[in-house]
């Protein structure tokens, strides 16, 4: 019986220092980076791939690409001959339609002013006629129906030389704002071509309204 009691105790020695062995060399190991498991922080950090690049030539520059959104508004290029010529003949249609306008509106002023004066002059006679026929009926001797006539010639003097003068102050008047139109348009028109030589946008506001 002692015998096996000390058997016993011998094994049990014997495996407990096994053990002890066996967890100090693994404790000693170097971890296996390859297969050892990923730690939180790395991973829920992102893994940035980089793709290859090109074999670029010793000396040559690299450009760094910007994505479109950090992109500056690009210039508008170089104008070229004909992209002028185009330009300059489509302002010069522009202030040439400007000008026909213009005389468009004034004579149709003019033949709305000559439509007012001709009836004016239509009732005015009707008026008269009416006067007269009352007075010669009233006034037989012949010096007081010459001395109406003679104040209906005075009378109708002054109706032409209003009316006369009514159309020239209209004449004049279109006349100075034509004037002005063209002298403006000269000016703009200088401008504008002197922008477009040196290969700059003219300003919006040169082109007639």
């Amino acid at each position: 019986m002692n015998f096996q009691f000390k058997i016993f105790t011998r094994s049990l020695l014997a495996l407990s220092t096994v053990v002890s062995l066996s967890f100090t060399a693994s404790a000693a190991e170097p971890a296996d980076v390859s297969t050892a498991a990923p730690s939180a922080a790395s991973a829920a950090s992102p893994v940035v791939s980089v793709a290859p690049t090109n074999s670029v030539a010793p000396g040559t520059p690299v450009v760094a690409t910007v994505s479109p959104a950090e992109r500056p508004n690009a210039s508008p290029g170089p104008m070229t001959a004909s992209g002028k010529k185009k330009l300059l003949s489509e302002f010069a249609k522009a202030q040439s339609n400007q000008e026909k306008a213009a005389i468009h509106t004034s004579r149709s002023e003019l033949k709305e002013l000559q439509a007012a004066q001709s009836q004016r002059s239509r009732s005015w006679r009707e008026t008269e006629r009416k006067k007269r026929k009352d007075f010669f009926e009233s006034h037989a001797s012949g010096p007081d129906r010459r001395a109406f006539v003679q104040d209906y010639l005075k009378r109708k003097k002054e109706l032409d030389a209003a009316q006369k003068g009514d159309l020239e102050d209209f004449k004049k008047k279109w006349a100075m704002k034509l004037d002005e139109l063209r002298k403006k348009q000269k000016e703009r028109a200088a401008e504008f071509k002197s922008k477009v030589d040196q290969g700059q946008a003219p300003d919006a506001s040169l082109w007639p309204n």
